[in-house]
Order: structure tokens, then sequence, then C-alpha cells
């Protein structure tokens, strides 16, 4: 039964216990709180809740401490999924030979060596019971147990602990790394991996299971193993892996709402697409989208999958609209197909994830089951790189990014208002660089400096910010010593960003902003010449 709402009726079903095959997720895999449902007579009702998960219990540890007889009496679990470790003692007499004498214990400390955590247990009255301790990555554990060869770990194919009485271990993202032993626990995450699967393969119950729960537990391990050993597992174990891991389009999901705008960043038209009524709402509001546009400036057409057209709705940037609304009923295999000369201005989120719809000028969508799929392979896309030599907007910011990706620097370029600021913030850029590190320079249109920023890399910035005027046909210059994703323009109205080289210069326009050239020494050179 396909899965619409948050909301699932059945048909009547006779009194029985029944067995649910619930979704498990595709990229971001879930664990449902129950699989079955029992129906009793009258109206039944049941809620499953869903956990989000971001790391399996498949690689989960413990470290089992034995006593007389190697009878256990306590375990600590490290749980990677639920990042805790779980102390659980059972016994409050470990060993009557070591009567109130110091037995074992456990010590907990953070990366930085700060104790969290000390638990001691005699080998007569130990205080028993279950004992939760928060972890991060890096956090040690400082074991000792008076009888070394009685302390045992899980799984037992793993070298975990050492013949002494004292264990210093690591908790890494892969797993335990034991200081005296130098295991590898990228490779015992890996033998974890190849013993699980090998495990599913051998019952042919679990392997005939698309999404069985055993499978996601694989595929989440696979985020803690490193390219391109990574790689090389999923071609290597695709049978024991879930059927579909695949990222859901921006489209996929209850709905989308778009929002598109004019003159002003002023919408004249919202599209609302309702996945779960199966059906789109265009509502257009009152006014002119653009009275700089003559003719057209936006359409829209739903199309069916044979190519006629059932709906059309054409905008003029100059013509004066009425507010209205229309209802068009969509079924799967249907296009939408949406123009826009300016995507730039407009929005679109998907209501499901809360994430952007990226636009373009031409934009054409397929209706499928689970909301609608991207269908413009014809298409160019718009790239999003530091390729781009136009950039369409009011408004941008620029980010310049130091040591350890600290920002020192940013600056809000916008057109409409005509206005360049700049704000500096109290940090040294990079120490490894004693010269300049960046600049910038603004020229008006007789080529003439209104604005100039040198920052050395080692030298402390105050904190401050600076206004200068920003008219038609100025130039952005702008130098980093390391550009790339160190320096990058974006546009906050849509998200887009554009990392951009070295040395550019950026012209103003009326529409956003167009790149001159990167062929020139930095700006201090420059100025020496000149």
């Amino acid at each position: 039964m396909p899965v619409n709402d948050s909301t699932l009726t059945l048909t009547p079903l006779p009194i029985g216990i029944y067995h649910l095959t619930l979704p498990k997720g595709r990229s971001q895999k879930y664990r449902p709180d129950t699989d079955y449902v029992v129906i009793r007579e009258g109206e039944n009702a049941l809620t499953v809740n869903f956990t989000a998960l971001q790391d399996s219990a498949a690689h989960n540890e413990q470290l089992i401490f034995l006593g007389y007889g190697d009878m256990p009496f306590a375990r600590l679990a490290v749980d990677h999924e639920a990042r805790q470790l779980v102390l659980d003692i059972t016994n409050a007499t470990p060993h009557s030979y070591f009567a109130n004498t110091l037995y074992a214990s456990i010590t907990v400390l953070t990366a930085s060596g700060e104790k969290v955590f000390e638990r001691k247990m005699n080998g007569t009255n130990c205080a028993t019971g279950k004992i939760v301790v928060p972890f991060s990555d890096h956090y040690h554990l400082y074991l000792y147990h008076a009888e070394p060869g009685r302390l045992k770990a899980s799984p037992g194919y793993l070298t975990l602990v050492s013949s002494t009485k004292y264990q210093l271990l690591r908790l890494d993202s892969e797993g335990l790394y034991h200081f005296s032993l130098n295991n590898d626990p990228a490779a015992d995450l890996q033998a974890m991996f190849t013993h699980r699967a090998d495990a599913i393969r051998a019952c042919p119950l679990l392997m005939a299971q698309p999404y069985a729960a055993c499978k996601n537990d694989l595929w989440l391990m696979l985020s803690h193993i490193e390219e391109p050993t990574r790689s090389a597992l999923m071609r290597d174990s695709v049978d024991v892996l879930p059927a579909d891991n695949s990222e859901p389009g921006e489209g996929i999901g209850k709905g989308v709402t778009l929002q598109l705008r004019g003159q002003g960043d002023r919408t004249f038209c919202q599209l609302a697409y309702d996945n779960r009524q199966q059906r789109m709402t265009i509502e257009t509001l009152a006014g002119q989208p653009h009275p700089y546009y003559t003719a057209t400036y936006s359409t829209l057409t739903v199309k069916e999958e044979s190519g006629e057209v059932i709906y059309s709705r054409h905008y003029d940037g100059i013509t004066h609209y009425s507010a209205d609304s229309d209802t068009v009923v969509l079924q799967a295999g249907m296009y939408i197909e949406l123009f826009h000369d300016e995507p730039y201005r407009c929005s679109a989120i998907n209501e499901t994830t809360g994430q952007n719809v990226r636009l373009k000028k031409h934009n054409r969508w397929r209706v499928v089951s689970d909301g609608l799929e991207v269908d413009s392979p014809e298409q160019t896309e718009e790239k999003n790189t530091s390729d781009a030599a136009a950039l369409y907007g009011d408004k941008f910011s620029w980010q310049l990014i130091g040591k350890e990706e600290n920002g020192f620097a940013s600056m809000e370029i916008d057109i409409r208002a005509q206005q360049f600021i700049f704000t500096a913030y109290p940090i040294a850029p990079h120490s490894d660089f004693a010269t300049e590190y960046a600049a910038v320079t603004i020229y008006n249109t007789r080529g003439t400096v209104v604005y100039r920023q040198s920052i050395k890399g080692s030298v402390q910035l105050g904190g401050y910010t600076d206004v200068c005027g920003l008219d038609e046909d100025y130039t952005i210059e702008v130098f980093h010593a390391e550009g790339a994703d160190q320096s990058v323009i974006r546009n906050p109205l849509n998200g887009e960003s554009w990392p951009q080289p070295q040395h550019v210069i950026w012209q103003v326009t009326a529409r956003g902003l167009q790149r001159l050239t990167t062929n020139y020494p930095p700006p201090s050179q420059r100025l020496r010449a000149l």
C-alpha cells in the first residue's frame, strides 16, 4: 500500500495478528518501533514511531569482566548508535578471594583528559546496577582488572584487550583503539562488516528481504569507512545492502511551494503543488510582474503524458493582472513546465524536507507517485561553480575564509540599494601568511579607486564595518591568496554559491554582476607597478 500521509487506513481485516513490512528509508535510514499489528473487534488504531538512524548498533563492542569461575560480573558496552557507554554490574561478589579489595575499575576521560566517570569494583560488596555515560569521539577508557586474563572483548574475533592489568583505549568513530596493541579500528570495522555480510548471505530469508534492518545496519556502517575502501565494499556487497539508498529528488515529498517574483522581488504568483491531493493551485496576485519586460516574463504549462496541454498561464512583465486562483488536477505521468526569465528572484521550498528546490529559466518536472521528478536532461544546467561569468540578482554576500575555516571578513553587495558593506572580524586571518593575504578594491566608472582594503594574514584585525557607495559599471576587484572555497560569493535569496579564484574582477550591472577577467597580478604588485 502507498503511504501518502501520516495516517494510513487499512481496509477491514479479520481478527488476528498481522506482520507489517514498513519502509525504512532510502538515503536516511529509520527504525520503526513495531513490525506487527493486532486486530481485535471494533475499531483498531496503532501508532508507529520512526527513529532516524545516524549510526548502527551493528558495530558496537563490549568489554566483559569475568570473576570467580570465569563468571561475568560486569559488562561495558560501547553503543555507537546511542553514543553512550552502558556499564551493567550484575554480581555483588565478583571474586570472594578479593574481599573488600579492588578487583576491577573503569574510568572514562574526555579527549583532553578530563575525568567524567569512574567506578571501582571490589571483589565483595560491589554495588550493582546499570550506569549510562554519554561519550564523544576520542574519549578514553582506562580499565583495570586484577586478573587480566579474565577481561574479554566482543566480538571475539577482534583483539581489543592486552594481557596486562591496565588497559588504555580510545573511542574512535570506527571503534576502539588500544594504545598498547596499536590495533587499526578501521580494519576492525571492515572485519565486522564482512562478518555480518557473510551472516546475511547464509540466511536465505534475510537475502529475500530487500529492506531488512540488518542490511540497513551494513549501509550505516559504510559511513565510517573511508574511500576508496568504501566504494569497493559497496560494489562487492551490493547483494546484502538495501535495494534503494538513493537521495530523494528535490521535488519528492508531500508538496512544493513556489514563489514567482518580479521587480523588487515582489511575488506575482504562488504555485502550491500538493502531492497528497494530486493537484496544483495557481494563485495570481494583483499587479505588474515586471514593467521592464514588455513581452513574456514567465509561463506555466501542464501537459498530459501524451503532450496535450491541459493548462497554460502566461505572464507579460508590463501587464497589470487581477488577483485570481486556478486549480489543476494532476496524475502520475503529467508534466509541469515553468519558464521565468529571472529565476534568481524566485524560490521553491520542499514542504517535506524544508529544503530549497533549485530553479532555472526553463524547468520541467514529471509528476510521479511520490512527488515531482526533474525531467529536463536536454537542458544545460547553469553552473554553480567558479566558472560562472554572470551572476543575476539584487544582492550578494562574499565570504572571505582564513585558517581553520574561520571567516575573517564578509562583503555585502546590495545593487538595489547601491551600497557595498565590508565587515572585518577580530581575528588574524592566517598566521602562515606574513604578507598580503587578501585585498578588496572598488573602482568607479572613471577607474578611480573609491574603496581599498588590504589585509595581512598574520595581523590581528579589529572588528569594524565600512560602507561604500556602489553604482552600475563600478568594478569590484578581490584578491585572496588561497581562493576557491576560501573566497565564496553567495546569493542569499536562493542559496547558490560560487567559489572564486585567487584574483577576480566583477562589474556591477543592472541585473547583477559580470566577471571581467582573472589574468592580472595581485593588487599589491599592480599598485607598485603604477
